[in-house]
């Protein structure tokens, strides 16, 4: 019965002991051999050995160590964690038995400065319509930095935001271009004031059926100047009655004021013939009905001419007594008396020349025939002159061209060149 209250009593102490302090100890009011000899407590009542004897029975828990630093964050911009650890050390478990209680490891967030995003493009966009309405040409396309933007320094988008690509649509009409003008021509005159031009053509390039033709002149025309022409003195006085009795002549000159240039000519003849009539004692003279003694034109078509070259009328329509020549080309005189002889002659413009009329190698009559002031090659000129003289018999009249000259003369329905000689009394 005494053995029965003893293991009363104990458990009693058993249960009002308490362990207390970090340190494992042994409840002191336990006698913790004996209850391990008498009544195993290590292994019957684990949960009262572990508080009354936990250092005899190998049941102490561990007790942590003091808390480490904490760590630095585990990136350098935006957010993450930091840790901090302890052991459980102080004291260790004995025999490793039984950790202790608790988390060994220790979180908590930690914010830095925003992370720095770099700019990504968007997909691209569909191809814009072609950038002409006809012919070659080129589409775009675009892209976004946006996928995502560029934030907080982040860097921009590589590459290129557009894109191109070819596209050939109808051909083009092609308009027209000038080429660059032309020289300027030749002036229209050969003396004072003129015109002279220039011409460009409208295909630089030529235009399509359907494009545009040039727009403006082909032609450009400006003034030119060229040394003053000659012109003519006034008339001297007329010369006395080349006879006194009866019918005679009288003339009349001017002089050109003309330089070395023979184009500088003056048109026209220097001198002028009228008639004239003196009172005789006897009638030397019998005034007869004027009398053509032959007219006489051009056969050829055109005829050339050579300087100082004797002009041959081949084809007479009147030719009394024979007197003109066909094969020389001269009138011989049969009948004394005093004459008029014409000459008309048609030349090509901006051609020049002059004839005379000339009686036994003698200059009776001059004319000068220049076209100054035609632009167009295709007109003519016809001048005409009169001599008048007293022949002999067996004197010889004749035309011949000028020293200089080198033209052509013309004759047609439109234009005669003749040589006519009339007598006008005896």
């Amino acid at each position: 019965m005494a053995k029965f209250e003893c293991v009363c009593a104990v458990t009693v102490i058993l249960l009002q002991s308490v362990v207390g302090g970090k340190e494992c100890l042994d409840d002191v009011k336990a006698n913790c051999e004996m209850m391990v000899s008498m009544f195993s407590i290590c292994t019957v009542n684990i949960q009262n050995a572990a508080k009354l004897c936990p250092k005899t029975c190998n049941m102490c828990h561990g007790n942590w160590a003091d808390w480490s630093s904490w760590s630095g964050c585990t990136v350098t911009c935006g957010s993450s964690n930091q840790t901090r650890t302890r052991t459980c050390t102080n004291p260790p478990p004995p025999n490793n038995d039984t950790s202790c209680e608790g988390a060994s490891e220790e979180y908590k967030s930690c914010l830095n400065d925003p992370c720095p995003v770099n700019g990504g493009w968007s997909i691209w966009s569909a191809f814009g319509i072609c950038d002409v309405t006809c012919g070659n040409g080129t589409m775009t396309r675009t892209r976004q930095c946006n996928n995502p933007r560029p934030l907080n320094g982040g860097e921009d988008c590589q590459g290129h935001s557009q894109n191109n690509a070819d596209c050939l649509l109808n051909r083009c009409p092609t308009h027209g271009a000038w080429t660059a003008w032309n020289e300027w021509g030749s002036c229209s005159v050969t003396c004072g004031v003129g015109l002279r031009r220039r011409d460009r053509a409208c295909d630089n390039p030529r235009p399509s059926s359907d494009g545009n033709h040039c727009f403006g002149d082909n032609i450009n025309y400006e003034i030119c100047s060229k040394p003053v022409c000659a012109t003519w003195t006034a008339w001297g006085s007329w010369s006395s009655c080349s006879d006194t009795c009866g019918y005679g002549l009288r003339e009349r000159y001017r002089n050109c004021s003309a330089t070395s240039d023979m184009q500088n000519f003056c048109v026209g003849s220097d001198v002028q013939n009228v008639m004239c009539k003196t009172s005789c004692n006897e009638n030397r003279y019998q005034l007869v009905i004027p009398q053509v003694h032959f007219f006489v034109r051009l056969a050829e078509n055109p005829l050339t001419l050579s300087p100082g070259q004797n002009i041959i009328f081949k084809n007479a329509q009147i030719n009394e007594g024979q007197g003109y020549d066909v094969a020389s080309g001269k009138f011989t005189v049969s009948v004394p008396g005093l004459y008029a002889f014409a000459v008309q002659y048609c030349v090509k413009a901006n051609q020049a020349g002059y004839i005379d009329i000339v009686k036994q190698g003698t200059i009776l009559q001059r004319s000068l025939s220049q076209e100054i002031n035609s632009a167009a090659s295709y007109n003519y000129r016809c001048m005409s002159m009169q001599a008048f003289t007293r022949a002999a018999i067996s004197d010889q009249i004749w035309v011949k061209s000028g020293t200089w000259s080198s033209s052509y003369l013309y004759d047609n329905d439109n234009m005669f060149t003749s040589f006519s000689g009339v007598l006008i009394h005896v």
